[in-house]
């Protein structure tokens, strides 16, 4: 190792290692370098390790660290500045010609850019001083000039700009260097505005237009929407004739001066339209006029026709109010088209008038000339209201409950509510949208009907538009205890209505059997059509089609009476002074629910016990007693079908006497078709106690399905498959002893603590007694 160590001094190379921290002003002085010599066997190791790293000779190495030092150069914060621009421009044929000198200054030593702020022209010819110009233009579209030194120089530019010619001027779009010191000169021979006499004379205008009549059965309106070509010259003017009897109301386009009436020689109106410059391009135009009208049949279609010009295509549109209809059109010179490609050229204002009633299209044409004729005859049909409605009747404990939907539709008349009524004796509760929200609606009481008003918020259209109720009846008698009643189902009826079609259904009901005994105008709804009312067919196995309102349905309903089994569980606990006695029954309800259900305990039951629900809640219980038992009547919150587990307990006082013969009997459950009873007996440590039975004893682990599972003094546990299960109980004190006297001669306690504080004691006594 000592070896290689001297040989390093002649085979080593020099690595310098400079460590660069954040820039501050200590950073400027002096860095500290380290030479770190290695042995030349061992170079490998470093070079290897990472491929940043460079070998080079002392030499070389001096010669990057001279290259890498900052050196100070003196520039200006510009390269160059436009001194001063002079430009003339010359206007001919539509095109400036226009020549730019700019005095230029570049203020840095070297090759420098000098950008030039022109957009818009295009560069013919570009010169510095005696010969051509460097120009180039970036990726962002703008323009650099390169000039090398510092001496002043003079750049010559020749530019031409395209002209945009209007009817009345022309103007250009440019953007030139404009320093401190600039000159614009621009030369524009004589007549070139548009605006003169020849222009007007030989102008051709070709209109293009929408016309739309708006019949209503107090008014006719027309709405033009025109395009005035201009063809050839220019235009100032235009000029509509007005047909008699027609008030215009409003005139717009874009360049509009004003507008004015005036007769012409055969004494009809005609409409003016001045501009406020004459153009030559197209003209959109906006006129509306309108009339009162009391009579509109028959109807001949006027024309709000354009004067002045080589010729007229429109396309003509008639739309009516809703309460009109038309009977027959006759038409001279027009093509129908559809009504779809005029729908998108109505304005919506016209067809969505809030203070007025809808308007449908009724015709449209292509008109290729002026010379055309429409005629109809229009009549005011009496007004339709279309009803279609779905209604199920629900059978339940508490109340009759109907629920269903309407579909309306309105023709020729505009409708924003309806009335629904229902017989007496039912009551809405809630109307809603289709969209699910609440509708607002105003009851109406009657002697002989249950009508409510329903403001939908919008207008009922030809198109169905739905509603959805419910509706709830509780009849005479209903939430009482009987057995068979008749009722009739609620024919739901929409004042107004000129045709009602519909569904009716009777959905199931698990305590109810019922049968129909009088059918009116109804017609048995097939499985496969109950989908198309709504009606689920495992829901509504009773249903109906009607067309007309004037249907009937009487039903008989029958109350099914519930099927109830039972299985108790009678735990009895034996003590020197009482009897404490656990009882449990667990019902199972079938066919039909019910909300009552008794049982019965002896006689000598206490007045008051602790009756509970496990799984159900209870409203009320009572009972009363007869000669041999006490009868107890629970009546449940709700009406259940299914399990239910009810838990009586109480305490029985007894005295000595009755210990040696005591007699229990277990809970039983009344009215019930089929019983079975599990008892099981605990002793106390104080009691000899013997059981006769004739239940059959069966294993504790039959009480499983028992709440209360009996402790380690069970004595025994029986079950009888009927309610004449009794025990007989025969209990003895069992015989005292007394202890001996004895005397404590020594006592010793020993106390142990540890170290978290918990301490553990050993006692221990030495007795002496008497005997």
């Amino acid at each position: 190792m000592n070896k290689n160590f001297r040989m390093m001094l002649w085979f080593a190379c020099l690595f310098t290692l400079i460590f660069i921290g954040p820039t501050s002003a200590q950073d400027k002085a002096e860095k500290i370098q380290r030479e770190i010599y290695v042995p030349f066997d061992d170079l490998d190791v470093l070079l290897a390790a990472n491929s940043d790293r460079v070998l080079l000779s002392r030499a070389e190495y001096q010669q990057l660290l001279e290259a890498s030092k900052t050196r100070t150069i003196s520039r200006a914060p510009e390269d160059s500045v436009v001194i001063a621009a002079n430009y003339k421009g010359t206007v001919r044929d539509g095109i400036t010609t226009i020549v730019g000198t700019l005095i230029v200054e570049p203020l840095n030593d070297g090759l420098v850019q000098i950008p030039l702020s022109i957009g818009g022209v295009a560069i013919r010819k570009a010169t510095l001083g005696d010969g051509p110009a460097n120009l180039w233009r970036d990726s962002k579209g703008r323009i650099w000039l390169l000039v090398a030194g510092k001496a002043r120089k003079t750049l010559t530019i020749e530019m031409t700009v395209p002209m945009e010619t209007t009817a009345a001027r022309q103007s250009m779009s440019l953007q030139l260097p404009v320093p401190a010191a600039t000159q614009i000169e621009l030369s524009v021979p004589g007549n070139v505005s548009l605006n003169n006499r020849l222009l007007k004379d030989d102008r051709v205008v070709v209109s293009h237009s929408v016309l739309i009549h708006k019949l209503t059965p107090d008014t006719h309106e027309m709405h033009l929407t025109g395009s005035m070509d201009v063809i050839h010259g220019a235009v100032e003017t235009l000029r509509f004739a007005v047909p008699d009897g027609y008030q215009i109301s409003s005139v717009a386009t874009e360049l509009l001066n004003q507008w004015e009436i005036e007769t012409d020689e055969n004494g009809g109106d005609v409409l003016n339209i001045l501009l406020r410059v004459p153009t030559r391009e197209d003209v959109v135009v906006h006129i509306v006029a309108s009339r009162d009208s009391t009579n509109i049949s028959p109807w001949n279609a006027p024309q709000l026709r354009p004067l002045d010009v080589a010729g007229s295509i429109s396309v003509v549109g008639v739309l009516a109010d809703i309460s009109l209809k038309a009977e027959k059109v006759e038409t001279t010179g027009v093509t129908p088209i559809d009504h779809e490609f005029l729908s998108r050229a109505i304005p919506e204002t016209l067809t969505s008038n809030q203070f007025a009633n809808p308007v449908s299209i009724v015709a449209a044409y292509y008109a290729p000339q002026t010379d055309y004729e429409i005629n109809t005859q229009f009549v005011q049909p009496a007004p339709e209201l279309l009803v279609t409605s779905n209604a199920r009747l629900d059978l339940s404990d508490k109340q009759l409950e109907l629920r269903g939907g309407v579909s309306l539709a309105s023709l020729y008349d505009s409708r924003f509510d309806v009335d629904l009524t229902l017989p007496v004796g039912w009551r809405f509760t809630e109307i809603t949208g289709e969209d699910g929200q609440p509708i607002k609606f105003e009851r109406y009481p009657q002697a002989d009907k249950s009508r409510i008003k329903c403001r939908l918020g919008k207008r009922i259209k030809d198109e169905p538009t739905r509603i959805y109720f419910v509706a709830q009846s509780i009849p005479d008698g209903w939430i009482e205890r009987w057995s068979d009643k008749t009722i009739a189902f609620p024919a739901m009826t929409i004042e107004g209505a000129t045709r009602h079609t519909g569904a009716i259904a009777v959905t199931t009901s698990p305590d109810h059997v019922y049968k129909p005994t009088e059918i009116r105008s109804l017609d048995t709804l097939c499985e496969k059509d109950k989908p198309n009312f709504n009606f689920q067919p495992e829901e509504a196995p009773l249903a109906f089609h009607f067309k007309s309102q004037d249907f009937g349905l009487t039903l008989n309903i029958h109350r099914l009476e519930p099927i109830l089994t039972a299985r108790t569980f009678t735990f009895f606990e034996i003590a020197p002074n009482q009897i404490r006695v656990r009882n449990e029954i667990l019902f199972e309800i079938r066919q039909a629910k019910t909300d009552l259900l008794k049982f019965e305990l002896p006689i000598s039951t206490p007045e008051s016990i602790s009756i509970r629900g496990h799984n159900v809640e209870l409203k009320d219980f009572f009972s009363d007693s007869d000669e041999s038992s006490r009868n107890w009547t629970v009546q449940l919150a709700d009406k259940r079908l299914g399990q239910v587990r009810l838990l009586a307990d109480y305490y029985l006082t007894i005295d000595e006497a009755q210990l040696a013969n005591l007699t229990l009997r277990p809970i039983t459950a009344s009215d019930v078709q089929f019983q079975s009873a599990m008892v099981s007996v605990e002793g106390n440590s104080e009691l000899d106690i013997q059981i006769e039975t004739q239940g059959r004893s069966i294993d504790v682990g039959e009480l499983e399905e028992a709440i209360y599972q009996p402790g380690r003094y069970l004595l025994g546990a029986y079950s009888w498959t009927s309610d004449s299960g009794v025990m007989t109980v025969k209990c003895s004190r069992r015989p005292i002893y007394g202890l001996p006297s004895a005397i404590v001669q020594r006592a010793e306690m020993i106390t142990a603590i540890s170290s978290d504080g918990r301490s553990q004691t050993a006692a221990r006594f030495q007795l002496v007694t008497n005997q």
